[in-house]
C-alpha cells in the first residue's frame, strides 16, 4: 500500500510521531542497545563433583561388599554375562535387518537373493542355538 506525499508529510508531523520521537530519544532508541545488554550475564561458579572423585571409590567398594560379590568374581562375571549380552543384541539386531532386507527384495520381485537372505537367516540361528 502506498500513500500520496501530503499523506507521508501529514503522518510525518502528526503529533503521534512527535511522541514517537520523544519516547525514542528518552530511551535512546536510536542508538541502539546499551553495552551493559552485550556483556555476559556474571553467574557464580559451582564446582561440580563428578563421578571419578575419590569418595565414588569408597561408595563402590561399599556397594560390592553389601552386594557380597568379591571383587575377583564381579569382574569376570560381569565380563562374560556383559560380552554374551551385546552378542545376543547384536545378534538380534542383524537378524532383524536381514528379515527387512529379505521382505524387501520379495517386495521387489528379486526371490533369489530373498531366498538366499532367508538361508542365511536360518543359519545364524542355527548357529545360536535355535534362539
Amino acid at each position: 500500500m502506498t500513500f500520496s506525499k501530503e499523506d507521508n508529510a501529514a503522518w510525518g508531523n502528526s503529533e503521534i510521531m512527535q511522541e514517537f520521537e520523544k519516547i525514542a530519544l528518552e530511551a535512546d532508541v536510536l542508538n541502539g542497545p546499551p553495552e551493559e545488554a552485550f556483556k555476559p550475564i556474571e553467574t557464580e561458579e559451582k564446582v561440580e563433583e563428578t563421578w571419578e572423585d575419590e569418595n565414588d571409590e569408597e561408595k563402590l567398594l561399599s556397594a560390592i561388599e553389601e552386594l557380597g560379590i568379591s571383587e575377583e568374581e564381579g569382574e569376570e562375571d560381569e565380563e562374560g554375562d556383559l560380552k554374551e549380552e551385546l552378542m545376543d543384541l547384536y545378534t538380534a539386531d542383524l537378524l532383524t535387518n536381514l528379515q527387512k532386507l529379505a521382505h524387501e527384495l520379495a517386495a521387489n520381485s528379486k526371490m533369489n537373493a530373498a531366498y538366499t537372505v532367508e538361508r542365511t537367516i536360518m543359519e545364524i540361528k542355527n548357529l545360536q542355538g535355535g534362539k
